[in-house]
C-alpha cells in the first residue's frame, strides 16, 4: 500500500499509529507512576518502621542485637524516663543494660525500643548522608 494508492486509508494508519504511539506513552507513564508511588510507600513505611518506637508490652526484638531503648526508674524519689542503648538477648529474652542506666536503679524498666539508624558516612563525591 502506498500513499499515492490510497491516500485516505494511509492517513487513517498514519492516525491510527500516533493514537497507539499516545495509548502507550499514556500506560508507560501510567505505570512508571505507579511504580515511583509504590516505592515511596514502601520506603516511608521502611522509614518509618526504623524510627517508631515499639513498646515492650507489645513486641520485643526477634534478634539478638543492640537497639535504641526508653528505660524508666525512679531515683531520688522521682520518676526518671531517659534513652539509651542496649544489647538484647533473644535467646534468654532479657535486656542487658549498661552500668550507666543500672547506677540509677536495680529496677530498671525498659518500656520500648527501636532499630538504631545506620550510622554516619560521608559519600565519596563529597556529600553527607
Amino acid at each position: 500500500m502506498s500513499f499515492e494508492t490510497y491516500p485516505s486509508e494511509w492517513k487513517q494508519i498514519q492516525n491510527l499509529k500516533g493514537e497507539i504511539r499516545d495509548m502507550q506513552q499514556n500506560h508507560i507513564t501510567a505505570l512508571q507512576n505507579a511504580i515511583s508511588q509504590g516505592f515511596n510507600v514502601g520506603y516511608k513505611a521502611g522509614i518509618e518502621q526504623k524510627t517508631k518506637w515499639i513498646p515492650c508490652s507489645e513486641q520485643v526484638p526477634m534478634v539478638s542485637d543492640e537497639y535504641l531503648i526508653t528505660w524508666t526508674c525512679e531515683w531520688n524519689g522521682k520518676l526518671m524516663r531517659s534513652i539509651s542503648i542496649a544489647e538484647y538477648d533473644a535467646e534468654a529474652e532479657e535486656w542487658n543494660t549498661d552500668a550507666y542506666i543500672r547506677n540509677y536503679s536495680r529496677e530498671v524498666g525498659i518500656i520500648a525500643w527501636m532499630p538504631l539508624p545506620e550510622p554516619y558516612k560521608e559519600a565519596e563525591n563529597g556529600f553527607y548522608t
